[in-house]
């Protein structure tokens, strides 16, 4: 017995029938995270936790999405998640190494003029805190923070201690500021580069499903546009919610 022709989606719509697809639905992703709890003392460490974790929390997130979209394609984009690993890592290590070189000169600073008694130096509203991480490089952003926050408070030790002046403060604390904004910076711009690469590849599979295909199962392309729709709808929703907890 000769098996019944089946439709195309194009050849169906010619024919008059209903297409149940729906090609904006979406999966509801169970993501794994962890929830870290923290304390930052200085004023400093307060505004850069506020002004730029969410940021660059959901620069990686977006990354590791668009990395994973993109290897799933195929042979032509085979690496990516390692070349995007390997990119994130070396603009995580500059500033971690800086903040810790820099933690160990002063530490050395304040064991020498301890000699002469320092005087100790506290903080009048420090300020806990509690985020949601969905990878480990965000958990490294975590402690460059904590670093970061910890340098500003062996500077204000000295400082208060007359063992720096104003402007030596202001100049050390400006370059520290620097460290982070450009870790941030960069970050986006990984995370933007690999937007455009899966948006080109998107574009690609739409103009090949344009141009007909006469598959009567769902055609790599299909496959394709459907991978690259989930990841862009989770990465959406999870800049929302990054927006909702810094509101």
């Amino acid at each position: 017995m000769a098996k019944a022709p089946v439709q195309t989606v194009k050849q169906a719509k010619k024919s008059g029938a209903q297409d149940n697809r729906t090609p904006n639905s979406r999966v509801e992703y169970s993501n794994p995270e962890a929830v870290v709890k923290f304390t930052l003392h200085t004023q400093e460490g307060i505004r850069v936790q506020s002004r730029n974790f969410n940021i660059i929390s959901q620069a990686l997130f977006n990354l590791t999405n668009n990395s994973r979209a993109l290897e799933r394609l195929g042979t032509k984009y085979s690496g990516a998640i390692e070349r995007t690993l390997k990119a994130v890592n070396e603009v995580i290590d500059m500033p971690e190494k800086e903040l810790e070189n820099n933690i160990a000169i002063l530490n050395r600073a304040v064991k020498e003029e301890e000699r002469s008694s320092l005087n100790e130096v506290g903080y009048t509203h420090p300020k806990e805190h509690e985020v949601r991480i969905r990878t480990p490089q965000a958990l490294r952003v975590i402690r460059i923070i904590q670093n970061f926050d910890k340098l500003h408070q062996i500077i204000d030790t000295l400082w208060l201690n007359n063992c720096f002046n104003q402007d030596e403060v202001e100049e050390f604390k400006s370059r520290l500021h620097n460290l982070i904004r450009d870790l941030a910076a960069s970050l986006k711009r990984h995370a933007q580069a690999s937007a455009d690469e899966l948006n080109q590849a998107n574009g690609r599979a739409a103009e090949k499903e344009l141009a007909g295909s006469t598959e009567t199962e769902p055609t790599q392309v299909d496959q394709e546009t459907k991978v690259l729709q989930d990841a862009s709808n989770e990465a959406n929703d999870d800049q929302n919610e990054a927006i909702k907890r810094q509101a």
